[in-house]
């Protein structure tokens, strides 16, 4: 089952994704839906209104959690190439909703940076409140090894760690690192310019395309 939010005309729109079909859940977006103690069972309800799908109606999955972690250096080879030693622990960061956008969106390049660099991740999303989770507890995913045989911590690893700080509540957002290959860590180092157009897809869960786009200092 794949969730996703939609944007509307009469605004935005939890949604099942089915095919190019998105079907409504009864909810503004997918954070509030999880929000709801029934939500699985409005995932999978049937006569709701629908919609055509349209990758560039797409809103970020969840348009303002209450929390995003992101993790840093958490792909072996990411960080052999940064020239960085194993963590022992996962390196914990925050980023705020106004840093989403959706994947057909445009990602603003700030005249304040001339190396804004690409980083492809997979995000967890958190679907019940989840504090101090054991193993079997917290919130697994399956996904193909080949995709994430590099993680150093993998997502059940990282629940498990975050729930130990702090709750972990519906729509909270994990992002789980970036892979090798950054632009940075390039000879010479390599970073995103005004038209670059970054794709970023993950086998099983979708496709992300964004264009990059120079903002002048005006715009800020």
């Amino acid at each position: 089952m794949r969730l996703a939010t939609l944007r509307t005309p009469n605004g935005n729109r939890a949604v099942r994704v089915e095919g190019d079909t998105a079907i409504e859940l009864g909810a503004p977006d997918v954070g509030a839906l999880l929000a709801l103690p029934d939500w699985r069972e409005r995932a999978v309800a049937r006569g709701r209104a629908r919609h055509p799908l349209a990758e560039e109606a797409l809103a970020p999955v969840v348009p303002r959690p209450g929390k995003i972690f992101c993790v840093g250096l958490n792909y072996r080879t990411h960080i052999l190439e940064m020239g960085r030693e194993l963590p022992e622990h996962p390196t914990l960061f925050a980023k705020f909703p106004e840093a989403l956008v959706g994947p057909a969106d445009p990602v603003a390049l700030d005249p304040a940076s001339a190396a804004v660099d690409w980083e492809a991740e997979l995000a967890v999303v958190i679907g019940a409140p989840v504090r101090r989770a054991d193993e079997a507890g917290a919130e697994g995913a399956t996904v193909q090894s080949s995709d994430t045989a590099d993680l150093v911590f993998d997502p059940v690893a990282l629940v498990r760690y975050i729930s130990r700080i702090v709750t972990l509540n519906p729509g909270d957002v994990i992002a789980t690192g970036t892979p090798g290959g950054v632009g940075h860590a390039r000879t010479p180092p390599r970073y995103l310019t005004d038209g670059s157009v970054l794709v970023t897809e993950i086998d099983g869960i979708g496709r992300l395309s964004n264009v990059a786009r120079a903002i002048t200092a005006a715009a800020v």
